[in-house]
Order: C-alpha cells, then structure tokens, then sequence
C-alpha cells in the first residue's frame, strides 16, 4: 500500500511540474543509479528542500529512479533565450557579426604585427646608422692624426736639413777654400826663392 500510495504521490509530483513547466523552464537533470534527493542538490549547490519545493516532492515520495528527470531550479531569462535554438533569419545577422568580428581581430593582430615588425626595422636601422657614423668619425680621426703625424714629420726633416745647411755654412766660413791656401803656398815658396837669388848675389 506504500508503494502504491509513494507511485500515485511520484506521477502526481511528475505530472504537476510537466504542467509548471509550461510556463517555466527549469534546469533539468537526469538521475543516475545511486544518487538521492540529498546528494542531487549538494551537486547544484541547492538545499534538499529546494530541491523538493522545485519537484513538488513530499517526505511520502523522496524515492527517485534511475532515468528520472527532476528540476533543479528555474532559467533565468538570459538562460533561456540562449536555449532556443535560433532561427535562419536570426541566425545569419549573428553569423555575419560574428565573421565580421573575427575578421576585425584578425585585421587588428596584424595590424599590431606589422607596427611591431616596422618598430623593430626602424629601431635596427637606427642601430645601424649610429654604428656608421662611430665607424665615419673613428675614420676621419684616424685620418687626421695621420696626417698631423705626416705634417709634423715634414716639419722635423725641414729643421734637420736647415740646421744641416747652417752648419755647413759656419764650417765654410771657418775653413779657407783649398784653391786659396795652394795660392798662398806658392807665394810663399816664390817669396823665399826670390829671398835666396838676393842674398846670394850679395854674396
């Protein structure tokens, strides 16, 4: 008699909700073997009288079967509009949207891409140019201190071949020419020879 009276009480619960969910839509679930009106609700984050409330269950008809659907809570209005499928018609327009979005990200990614890859181009040659102009400025100073260097060479053998000049000069100066010390000579013994005729004739 139970049994009987807990079937009547479980179809009559089924049947009340079959005709409360016409106007309401609930988060169903399918019971499995095992689970009760206590461990269903502690899965949903529901209490047991909830639970009960939303199925429209009594102490007398707490007995679920494997198979049965029961209600956990009711939709919210966002959950159910996401439930319906959508039409055609409402389906091309959200298509599209969605193409087109993606298409925007996609167009924006590279986009960023792009500005990135010209940062990093524009950054390398800059790099590169200040490297020339070290390399440009390292080279006309190498060029100048040669030529400085050149310069003050020429210079110094200047000095050295006018100091040789002068030398040699005051030395020419010193010294008599050789033509005029062999003159000098020849006078000199004429002289004697003249000397020596006079005192011999004297004699």
């Amino acid at each position: 008699m139970k049994k009987l009276f807990a079937f009547i009480a479980v179809t009559t619960s089924l049947l009340m909700l079959s005709i409360s969910t016409q106007a309401q839509q609930y988060l169903r679930h399918t019971v499995e073997y095992g689970e009760t009106i206590y461990s269903i609700p502690v899965h949903y984050g529901i209490t047991t009288k909830q639970f009960m409330a939303v199925n429209n269950m009594t102490y007398n008809s707490i007995e679920l079967k494997p198979g049965q659907v029961v209600a956990i809570r009711e939709l919210t209005a966002e959950e159910v509009a996401q439930s319906k499928p959508a039409t055609k018609a409402q389906d091309k327009p959200a298509q599209a949207a969605k193409v087109t979005s993606e298409k925007e990200e996609i167009m924006r990614k590279i986009r960023e891409e792009v500005e990135a890859s010209n940062a990093k181009a524009l950054e390398q040659a800059k790099i590169e140019q200040e490297k020339w102009e070290q390399q440009k400025a390292a080279e006309a100073k190498a060029e100048e201190e040669k030529a400085r260097q050149e310069q003050a060479e020429a210079e110094r053998l200047a000095a050295e071949r006018a100091e040789a000049e002068r030398q040699a000069a005051e030395q020419a100066e010193a010294e008599p020419e050789p033509a005029a010390v062999v003159v000098a000579v020849v006078v000199a013994a004429a002289a004697s020879s003249v000397a020596a005729i006079v005192l011999e004739e004297r004699a």
